[in-house]
């Protein structure tokens, strides 16, 4: 049963991975993959409200530079 919901969800899935669980199994290059082609736009958004990366827990995306 698991192994069948994985091959259906596998289109939709991005990485394979629960987003919020990212950047524990992973690091920022898992983060990157997991956001895929958004991961550029949400670092930009980042710079602009959190310059500091104050909000840094989970899922961290690193502000653009």
């Amino acid at each position: 049963m698991v192994g069948s919901i994985h091959r259906r969800m596998r289109p939709v899935g991005g990485a394979g991975l629960q987003q919020d669980a990212a950047d524990v199994v992973g690091g920022q290059d898992r983060v990157r993959a997991t956001d895929g082609p958004n991961y550029q736009r949400l670092a930009e958004i980042k710079a602009e409200y959190d310059p500091h990366n104050v909000f840094r827990i989970n899922q961290n995306i690193e502000p653009a530079r």
